[in-house]
């Protein structure tokens, strides 16, 4: 998607690339259309947060930093407004994605992890 100045725009709330030659998966969380936090993590520790991210992943040690990636149905105290979303905290920024949204970056992992890109 492009802006009226040509700029590329950011459309998904975390966009990820699977390097399997790198072991690396690179993250970003998109913060406005035109600013991303971008992280990184081995293929195992995303597989493990998308193997775990409902019953929660509390601490998991990256070299991007430190992750609690995990389903909430509330919102925050003291109100706690029934909701469903999934929370990601690292470093100092905290995000939140639908469920679906999750499920979606889940099944694009499995994808580009079990698929030739065009990177690789």
């Amino acid at each position: 998607m492009l802006d009226e100045n040509n700029v590329y725009l950011m459309d998904k709330p975390i966009k990820i690339y699977v390097f399997k030659g790198d072991d690396e998966v690179k993250i970003s969380f998109r913060i406005t259309d035109y600013c991303n936090y971008h992280r990184e993590m081995t293929i195992e520790q995303f597989q493990y947060i998308c193997d775990n991210w409902y019953s929660g992943v509390e601490g998991l040690e990256t070299k991007g930093g430190k992750y609690y990636w995990y389903y909430s149905d509330c919102g925050p105290r003291p109100d706690r407004v029934p909701a469903e979303f999934v929370q990601i905290n690292v470093s100092s920024w905290s995000f939140r994605i639908s469920v679906g949204e999750m499920v979606d970056l889940c099944d694009e992992f499995n994808h580009q992890l079990n698929n030739e890109m065009h990177w690789d």
